[in-house]
């Protein structure tokens, strides 16, 4: 659990970073978001806990296919209707 000054140091930096990045040439803005977003993606991984997870290939998924086309076909009737 964060301390009050590990919150208050956090928003410190915020504060300070934000005004930089508003300088920054736009490559470099854009390397600095993908950065960002691969920081909260190693964070939000689903395999971050190093359980086994089940894989379900499509391959085989012929009931969803079967499903996915009456879904398409009666929006397409519905539609002309």
């Amino acid at each position: 659990m964060l301390k009050l000054s590990d919150k208050v140091r956090k928003i410190m930096i915020i504060t300070e970073v934000l005004p930089t990045l508003k300088t920054l040439n736009r490559q470099d803005k854009i390397r600095a978001i993908q950065f960002l977003e691969s920081e909260v993606a190693k964070e939000d991984s689903i395999f971050a806990d190093n359980r086994e997870h089940e894989f379900v290939s499509q391959t085989d998924a012929f009931e969803a296919s079967r499903v996915l086309q009456k879904l398409i076909d009666e929006r397409k009737a519905n539609a002309i209707t």
